[in-house]
């Protein structure tokens, strides 16, 4: 799916996912998220958390790297905190594949 992922943070006051996850895995005593790029066109990462590894289910293209860590890193919140309300901190775009991984 073709959506603008690199917009998505444009204006967005509030904390990115990648920011949110490396503070819930501190705060919650996990080891600190690792990231690995898996392609480079189009850009697509993993984030190592230990040993669980966690790559982004949700098929958007991402233009850069970053974005990709910040579609992974929503995904990862999303296993690691379910059934908690993390997405009401994500921004619009993030928010939104949360709510559907919930109505999967």
């Amino acid at each position: 799916e073709e959506r603008d992922v690199g917009s998505a943070l444009v204006g967005w006051t509030g904390k990115a996912p990648k920011v949110q996850l490396i503070e819930w895995c501190a705060k919650n005593k996990l080891p600190k998220p690792r990231f690995q790029a898996v392609s480079s066109h189009p850009p697509a990462s993993s984030v190592f958390i230990g040993k669980e590894q966690y790559k982004d289910p949700s098929g958007l293209t991402c233009k850069k790297l970053l974005e990709s860590e910040q579609l992974v890193s929503t995904y990862a919140l999303f296993k690691l905190a379910q059934g908690r309300q993390l997405h009401r901190m994500l921004p619009p775009l993030f928010r939104d594949l949360w709510l559907g991984w919930e109505r999967e």
